[in-house]
């Protein structure tokens, strides 16, 4: 026992139940027992060793500090808190340990492990709700990691549950949204009316001429139910304007086809507007989340065809929101391409185009995320700093990588979220790599090129495992640097794609 509590942190300490301050109790962060130990620095409390070891892994290493900033200002008299400096000071270090929680959660999901995955995603969802209360559609990404995680556990009703709860919540914010768009549209549409009425007079003429016969009819009968004397009066007044209260069936079919244009255009034009608001892309990246974690819960149940109708609308809104080139729209794109595989609706020709297509994408985010790297040794040859034909395993270069490393670990909170979305995009990588190499073949620059994605993205993530893919890319890249020397030219199109690939891995691994 007494070697198991040296393993222990050294800020972690026994405590007492009948220990705690007057008006207090120490409960347990995990299953709100009464607490056995304590964090001497953000004072969270857990009840048994295992709750302790399971949440530090999982979230408390990284939101200690923090945590105990935010207990600092809690300390503070309430007239000091209040001020606006303390104010945001607080919402800013909770809103953090609400993204980094979130991030260290999916972070889990991707690595199969969903016993860390589910205190991370309840402490995201702890600080949204302190920061943004019940109601916000903040509440959505810790509501969808509660999801991705209940359908890693095989807990199907749970997932269920929390992405209808998320789906409240977008379609709330959504209302919103499009009232607000709704007022400032009403002059464009009446602008648009005046267009169609200069363009096709007789289209707004015959529905006005038909709403001034319903006018009529409907106060005829308004005025039958009021006096009683005077309803044969009132059915002769119907009589004669037998052509205002009939219609004619061309006109009739006309306006409804009229009114049904008009409100195709107006949904298109509301829509258009929400997304394209200041609130718009983010509510966009929130319903790319949304069905995603939709599809994750139609795949555990086997149910491929509707997943790939939800990973198309995921890849919908991941386009609109971050843009064709992004990361997200890569990952949905291997979504969409693997369920195309799998639900049997595409032919495996279509899907591995579409798996190309990613890995394109895939391969320039990672080229754009190592550029400042390579671009600085650029510069440096161009100084005549380093020689022009300088061996990538020139110490020069190698402490330039460790240094442009280093610096991105210090970074390490920003890019949090860019490494899980790579960590995700290796996944579907590895994926692919047998359907290309069946089309392909080895030789192929498109298989050669997935073998460095694989390579370089796992040491962009500094993944352990990025041992088992070391001698399959230090092999691919030995063929693709003499398959491009060969060409003895200046290459282009798929093979200068190639070769900036392969710049950036002899950059990163000599």
């Amino acid at each position: 026992m007494a070697d198991e509590e040296i393993r222990l942190p050294s800020k972690f300490i026994q405590v007492h139940a009948l220990s705690a301050p007057k008006g207090r109790r120490y409960i347990c962060v995990i299953c709100n027992s009464d607490g056995a130990f304590l964090c001497t620095q953000c004072r969270t409390c857990y009840c048994c060793r295992e709750h302790l070891l399971l949440d530090d892994l999982a979230c408390h290493a990284i939101l200690c500090e923090r945590q105990a900033a935010i207990r600092e200002i809690l300390k503070l008299p309430l007239a000091t808190r209040s001020r606006p400096e303390t104010a945001n000071r607080l919402a800013a270090l909770q809103d953090e340990c609400r993204r980094v929680s979130y991030l260290e959660s999916r972070r889990h999901v991707l690595e199969g492990n969903n016993e860390l995955a589910l205190p991370a995603a309840e402490r995201s969802l702890f600080f949204a709700r302190e920061v943004h209360g019940q109601g916000s559609v903040d509440l959505v990404p810790p509501l969808l990691a509660l999801a991705d995680v209940a359908t890693l556990a095989g807990a199907k009703d749970a997932a269920r549950g929390y992405v209808s709860r998320a789906k409240f919540l977008i379609q709330q914010r959504q209302a919103e949204l499009r009232s607000l768009c709704q007022n400032e549209l009403k002059q464009d549409i009446i602008q648009n009316l005046e267009n169609i009425n200069e363009i096709r007079p007789d289209m707004i003429g015959m529905s006005a001429e038909i709403d001034l016969a319903e006018s009529i009819v409907k106060k005829a009968k308004e005025i039958g139910d009021n006096q009683g004397s005077n309803v044969n009066q009132n059915s002769n007044l119907s009589k004669s304007g037998g052509s205002m209260s009939n219609p004619p069936q061309h006109l009739t079919q006309l306006k409804s086809a009229l009114q049904l244009e008009l409100e195709i255009q107006l949904e298109n034009s509301l829509r258009d507007e929400v997304y394209r608001s200041n609130s718009g892309a983010g509510l966009a990246y929130l319903q790319s989340k949304y069905w995603t974690s939709q599809t994750r819960v139609l795949i555990a149940e086997k149910d491929f065809t509707q997943a790939l109708n939800t990973a198309a609308s995921a890849l919908y809104f991941a386009t609109l929101a971050c843009g064709v080139n992004s990361l997200q729209t890569c990952l949905q794109i291997y979504s969409v391409a693997k369920l195309g595989l799998f639900s049997e609706k595409y032919s495996e020709s279509q899907s591995v185009q579409a798996l190309l297509s990613a890995q394109n994408i895939f391969r320039d985010s990672l080229m754009q995320f190592y550029a400042p790297m390579t671009n600085a040794i650029e510069n440096l040859k161009k100084e005549r700093k380093i020689p022009e034909n300088t061996d990538y395993s020139n110490p020069i270069l190698k402490r330039m990588v460790e240094d442009y490393n280093r610096a991105e670990q210090m970074r390490e909170e920003d890019k949090l979220s860019f490494r899980a979305d790579v960590k995700e995009a290796i996944q579907s990588a590895v994926f692919s790599v047998e359907y290309i190499e069946r089309f392909y073949g080895t030789e192929s620059s498109f298989y050669q090129q997935c073998i460095l994605v694989i390579g370089v993205g796992l040491a962009c993530v500094e993944d352990v495992g990025k041992d088992e893919w070391s001698l399959q890319s230090k092999g691919v890249a030995t063929k693709l640097e003499q398959t491009l020397g060969e060409k003895n030219a200046e290459v282009e199109g798929e093979f200068g794609a190639a070769w900036l690939l392969l710049h950036v891995y002899k950059c990163l691994f000599g």
